[in-house]
Formats: C-alpha cells, structure tokens, sequence
C-alpha cells in the first residue's frame, strides 16, 4: 500500500495499481478529480460541509483498491494480502471529515464509522460511474446511512447544521 498525502487529502492506492513512472503532479491532480467525482452532488457537499462545522473535521482519505467478492465481509487486496475494509475504517475514522472508498463493493455491504462520514460504491464501480455520480451511498455517524433521495439528504444536512 502507498500512502500519499496532497495538502488535507490522503491517497492510500494498493499495490494493484502502484506505477512508479506516474508523475507525482499528475497523481495530486487525479486524486482531486476522484474526490470531486464522491463529492459532486450538492447535497453531499451541503451535508459534507455542514458536518466539517459542526465537527471541525477537514480533508479526505481516499482508498484505491480492489474490492473482493469471494468473502463474508467486504475486503479489499493489496498485492497477494486482503484486508477486512471495516478494520481499515476503524484505524483511519476519525482523521479526516470523510473516508472515500474507490473499491467495488458487489454485495452491497454496509459500514459504519464513529467520527468520519463514509462515502462508497453500493455495487461494482468503474471510474466512468464515478463521474456520472451513481452507485454511491453515504454513511453518517450517528445518523446511519442516508437513503439517496432528495428529502432525506436535505433533512440530514439540516439536522446536522442545528446541532
């Protein structure tokens, strides 16, 4: 696993994926667009900021890796080791305003955090999903996940402004 950290954001990209003659510019400028693509829909970002207020939590980790679908729970590989996502969560909750998951997650498995809002794919997902916006769900804490429909995220964003 690489960890790369651009300004508030962290980039933790499995091995899978690593190419070393990518220039490190460029990586800054692609993990950026990959965290607009999470974070496009105004109603994430309107729910996004107002938790960063309320919580004082800033920036974004953001996982690259291969999600599995031969497990019990959702896991993701880094070279030839697997690891359980929701231990990676629990290790990273709580060290930026969300946790960005760029993994397939084929059975639609849910998370939880205590601190961190979770932002992942609810199925199989391809960098042309990520930018049209769809297959993601958002978890937040204390509030569970927020079903994608307009009403729901408007009232979870209100809610988590008055507290």
């Amino acid at each position: 696993m690489r960890v790369y950290t651009f300004g508030k954001n962290q980039y933790h990209e499995s091995s899978d994926f690593f190419n070393e003659n990518y220039p490190l510019g460029d990586l800054e400028k692609h993990v950026d667009a990959i965290i607009r693509c999470f974070t496009k829909r105004r109603l994430f970002r309107e729910l996004l900021e107002s938790y960063s207020q309320r919580n004082n939590l800033e920036g974004y980790i953001l996982l690259h890796a291969h999600g599995l679908k031969k497990s019990k729970e959702w896991m993701f590989a880094d070279g030839k080791r697997r690891y359980a996502i929701q231990n990676w969560i629990d290790h990273m909750d709580g060290q930026a305003l969300a946790i960005l998951l760029r993994c397939c997650n084929p059975k639609d498995y849910e998370l939880h955090s205590e601190k961190s809002i979770i932002i992942h794919p609810r199925d199989s997902v391809n960098i042309i999903d990520l930018i049209r916006g769809n297959h993601l769900r958002i978890y937040t804490p204390k509030e569970s996940y927020i079903e994608d429909n307009y009403y729901r995220l408007r009232k979870s964003t209100r809610t988590i402004a008055r507290k």
